[in-house]
């Protein structure tokens, strides 16, 4: 969608059928033959790509030019998705490409670095998305303390920024009942007990926000436990109906002296089902000296509690290997500039959200005896996107 040529050079140069010049980024030009569009269709389609221009000036923030793109797509998730029962919310990132806000105002004010994830330096956003489907159903970019009027937002009401943001992420479904999964960076009884009387259910991990959780419960138990055993402990709150829900913060042996805090407002505390795991684990040969990767197979019951909430665990995980995997697109786009390096990774969810939502669809239809498996592909499936963008009638 965004072509770059050199400096001196138009865009129309990739439409020439007899290019001598080697200095533009496809040098075999005649793009028109290739991909079917006229330079002229071109032209109208990059007149609609326009963002806010940001010109540095005192108290103006450098996401203004991306930010109400990113409201217009949560506005449009808001109008024609309707998640499941399990709402994921986690973090994903937009690709950092080295331009830092101490040298240029065109740059990143806050990068974050989260080891764990698969671009792990970049603009933080705090996410929201299906767990059935993993489409990205809400976006948050975290501007840092620096950002004018953005330094951790703690609307609505008082609350602690994790509670806040996971508030805010969800709040197209409050008071449906649907449950919220979420990590480390999410959980807190504090959460859980704010879903719970605005009408919603809480599963997440427990380890930095353990205010009112008992820890030390749990750091006494953690030497005695051993891998596979639990421990439950509850409380009892009034939801958004008034009705007495239970609160369980279920400690879990890892192995002998780790556990992991679990608090959830859904389900039960009983086993669960036996599941399959697999485990990878990297051995040294021993003769010939190279690292080799080993997989295990092995099965673990754990609380249905536990079980329910890892089930669509990895949602955002799994849609950001397709955007940052697969389609690639922050990587071939060389800018440096924030707002588009920003506008490369909303367009890139968007697009991984319409496969994930034609996976759905064609999950869910009807199947006949005589009827083949004809899925598309992902890289199949963008191609009939964008001829059907490009040639689209819709006014």
């Amino acid at each position: 969608m965004a072509l770059i040529p050199r400096a001196g050079e138009s865009a129309q140069v990739y439409w020439d059928k007899e290019t001598t010049n080697v200095t533009v980024f496809d040098a075999c030009g005649n793009f028109e033959e290739k991909y079917s569009m006229s330079f002229s269709r071109f032209r109208e389609i990059s007149k609609s790509i326009r963002l806010e221009r940001f010109t540095g000036a005192a108290g103006e923030s450098p996401y203004q030019p991306i930010q109400s793109f990113v409201d217009a797509f949560n506005s449009r998730m808001k109008a024609v998705v309707r998640p499941g029962k399990y709402i994921i919310v986690d973090e994903c990132m937009s690709t950092w490409k080295g331009m830092e806000s101490a040298y240029h105002h065109e740059s990143f004010i806050k990068v974050t670095y989260i080891p764990r994830k698969p671009v792990d330096l970049g603009v933080e956003f705090k996410c929201a998305a299906d767990g059935e489907s993993c489409l990205m159903v809400h976006l948050e970019m975290q501007k840092g303390a620096k950002a004018p009027k953005q330094a951790f937002e703690t609307a609505p009401e008082e609350l602690p920024h994790h509670c806040a943001v996971t508030l805010r992420a969800v709040s197209n479904w409050l008071g449906t009942g649907r449950v919220v999964v979420g990590d480390a960076a999410f959980g807190s009884f504090l959460t859980c007990y704010e879903l719970l009387r605005r009408g919603m259910y809480f599963i997440g991990v427990i380890k930095g926000c353990t205010q009112t959780f008992p820890i030390e419960f749990s750091r006494h138990h953690q030497p005695h436990l051993e891998k596979g055993p639990y421990k439950v402990i509850t409380t009892k709150l009034n939801d958004a109906e008034n009705v007495e829900r239970t609160i369980m913060g279920i400690i879990i042996s890892l192995k002998p002296g780790l556990s992991r805090n679990i608090i959830s407002s859904y389900s039960s505390s009983l086993l669960g089902q036996e599941r399959t795991v697999y485990k990878t684990r990297r051995r040294l040969h021993e003769t010939e000296g190279v690292w080799l990767n080993e997989r295990t197979k092995g099965s673990v019951r754990r609380p249905k509690a536990v079980d329910d909430g890892m089930q669509y665990f990895g949602a955002v995980d799994y849609n950001d290997r397709f955007r940052q995997g697969y389609l690639n697109w922050e990587n071939a786009w060389p800018t440096k500039r924030l707002w588009l390096r920003v506008f490369t990774t909303v367009l890139g969810i968007i697009t991984t959200n319409a496969y994930f939502a034609y996976e759905l669809e064609t999950k869910q239809a009807p199947q006949t005896e005589n009827e083949d498996d004809g899925k598309l592909k992902f890289f199949e499936f963008l191609g009939k996107l964008a001829h059907q963008l490009i040639f689209n009638d819709y006014n």
